[in-house]
């Protein structure tokens, strides 16, 4: 059962993802030169604070032997390293954000095409009207869009950089560090992985209640539509249908809550234990002389990018797998088919009269039937109209 999950979840990504990176390169190339700069320099901001930060501290604890001039020279070339790079990543951020509202625009037009495109019948499929709102909501709200997964898909990048960098830092000096905080790492990957599935879940059972919700309260209580409203004396219906449709959005959101509680709590106690276990650890290191002060420092911080790396990485491969999750409703709705071509095939020969026999016909999704066994005759010249 895990295993066709696992596969499941590595199909969605990947459909995804052929789907929505086409789409992207498409319209902007340098969109990802722009991403594959950034995360280098991303990759690159820890390493500034490593290098120079325990050459500096066994500098200073000299003491009256310390090289002042030297000292200043190494904190002047990390101070204008972070702002250099901090610079670099901070323009990179709000140029790559700009093109959020081209992805946004194309998938909002995208999905509106698909819509007069496909066969009419789908209009009045309940599964058809729910995949459009669950396409809708999961490319441009839930997932991010396309610019929300291809930040997550090079945010995995740029931590694994960092990761390989400071293990061979960690492993060199105080490798049971590097155990404790994998140890660490894993376990809240299992809780935060309990908390995606539970939101995935909560997003499912929102789509059919969202769509309800937004036609009452936007589109039917829409300006053009006063005067039936008025003649029909609806407005105690719409907004009885309307609190219904807000009530039962949040006795979602509130189930959601209730179960979140817990794992987030677990979370912040793992937090408290890895610092705990950190500081212990590079404490008596430090204290029985095996490492100096400069390197404590350098471990401290190779442990706190460790971390986050890591658990940036774990995260992220959930992020995409859950955004995916999500996208994928997209894509799904893409792959409905098209309205079929009627009316090509012209008579072979003159026909005098076309004849029904026993002819029922029922709306998708309904088990009434509007027709019910109808048989007629049409000769040359008749016409016939069903309205209804």
């Amino acid at each position: 059962m895990n295993n066709k999950k696992q596969t499941s979840s590595i199909h969605v990504v990947l459909k995804t993802l052929q789907y929505i990176f086409p789409a992207a390169w498409k319209f902007r190339k340098s969109y990802f030169f722009l991403f594959s700069f950034q995360t280098f320099i991303v990759a690159l901001q820890p390493f500034v604070d490593i290098f120079f930060i325990p050459l500096i501290i066994t500098e200073l604890t000299k003491g009256s032997s310390a090289n002042f001039k030297y000292t200043l020279t190494l904190a002047s070339i990390m101070i204008l390293g972070n702002l250099i790079l901090n610079y670099l990543a901070s323009v990179l951020d709000i140029s790559l954000q700009k093109y959020d509202d081209t992805f946004q625009n194309w998938a909002s037009l995208t999905c509106s095409e698909k819509c007069m495109d496909m066969d009419f019948y789908l209009t009045e499929d309940k599964n058809a009207l729910d995949q459009i709102e669950k396409a809708r909501q999961g490319m441009q709200w839930y997932s991010g869009g396309v610019h929300g997964i291809t930040k997550t898909f090079f945010s995995i990048i740029s931590n694994f950089i960092k990761l390989i960098g400071v293990i061979f830092v960690i492993a060199s000096k105080a490798p049971l560090l590097l155990i404790v905080t994998i140890i660490i790492i894993l376990l809240s990957a299992g809780i935060q992985q309990y908390l995606n599935k539970i939101e995935f879940a909560s997003y499912k059972n929102m789509s059919s209640v969202n769509r309800i919700f937004w036609y009452f309260l936007f589109n039917i209580s829409d300006f053009q539509y006063a005067k039936d409203i008025r003649l029909y004396g609806s407005t105690g219906m719409m907004v009885n249908k309307t609190l219904q449709a807000i009530n039962k959005m949040l006795d979602i959101w509130r189930t959601l809550a209730r179960k979140q509680n817990l794992p987030y709590h677990l979370l912040g106690i793992i937090s408290v234990i890895r610092d705990f276990l950190t500081y212990f650890y590079l404490g008596f290191l430090t204290l029985t002389k095996v490492i100096s002060i400069g390197v404590f420092q350098q471990l401290l911080t190779s442990a706190s990018v460790v971390h986050f790396s890591l658990q940036g990485i774990i995260k992220g491969v959930q992020e995409i797998v859950q955004k995916s999750s999500y996208a994928y409703e997209f894509v799904k709705f893409m792959e409905y088919p098209s309205a079929m071509v009627k009316g090509t095939m012209k008579p072979e020969s003159k026909i005098n009269s076309i004849e029904f026999k026993h002819v029922s016909f029922s709306y998708p999704g309904s088990e009434k039937k509007v027709l019910k066994d109808i048989s007629l005759k049409i000769t040359e010249g008749e016409h016939l109209s069903i309205v209804g």
